[in-house]
């Protein structure tokens, strides 16, 4: 099976999202990854409120043949805006996007469940499906329990994302992968070039330039790492 490249978020964060949709095309890339929410400290994103920006994405999209892959990034906390998240899914939907990258922070791991397939139902209604992302310093924090959360919401559009860096970080094996219930339940997997080897005793500044593999069809990737301090080839 072939699969398209989707060029990541993280790959271009430098530059604006129209010319991201530029590189994306003039670099062989049919999809695109957007950031419209936070992760963490980051101002807020202008594509999430700026309508006239939305057009120029918009128009860049239609122009290139290129479709956007997934959205960024919906923190599950113990405190949630229901509302921006409503926004948020809106923008999602008129981007025309099919994903959306999801964090598990809430603690509680039953209640984060629920929060999961609450933004799941809200997510659906656009076409879209909630894929979490379990990561070593997030509640959420390895594969087991991402299928836990996952279960426990019971949503057909929710599925697990697998980064490759998180997946040696949390100790998870390729047989606990494969011991997945069911194929839907993996949506996608991230890879990093400083994924793949981890030596003991050495200590390396890991590359965000990322690539996703879809399990339904789907492929992000980025272009080789171009930064000196990177040691991911290492």
């Amino acid at each position: 099976m072939t699969h398209p490249l989707s060029l990541a978020f993280l790959t271009v964060a430098e530059v604006g999202p129209v010319e991201a949709v530029h590189i994306a095309a003039t670099t062989g890339y049919q999809k695109i990854g957007f950031r419209i929410l936070p992760a963490g400290g980051e101002r807020p994103f202008p594509l999430l409120t700026d309508n006239s920006l939305l057009r120029q994405v918009t128009l860049a999209l239609k122009n290139t043949g290129v479709d956007v892959a997934d959205v960024e990034i919906v923190r599950l906390g113990e405190h949630i805006d229901w509302e921006l998240l409503e926004r948020f899914c809106d923008r999602c939907g008129e981007l025309g996007a099919r994903h959306v990258l999801v964090a598990g922070d809430d603690t509680d791991l039953a209640r984060q469940a629920v929060s999961l397939g609450r933004f799941a139902d809200m997510a659906a209604a656009r076409g879209l499906t909630a894929d979490l992302e379990f990561m070593p310093w997030t509640a959420a924090c390895d594969l087991a329990t991402a299928v836990h959360v996952t279960n426990t919401a019971n949503r057909q559009n929710v599925g697990i994302l697998i980064d490759a860096l998180h997946f040696n970080r949390a100790g998870t094996s390729l047989v606990d992968v494969a011991a997945l219930e069911s194929a839907h339940q993996l949506r996608a997997v991230l890879r990093r070039p400083g994924a793949i080897r981890s030596q003991p005793g050495r200590t390396h500044t890991h590359c965000e330039r990322r690539a996703i593999v879809s399990g339904n069809g789907g492929h992000r990737s980025c272009g080789p790492c171009q930064d000196d301090s990177c040691r991911c080839h290492d």
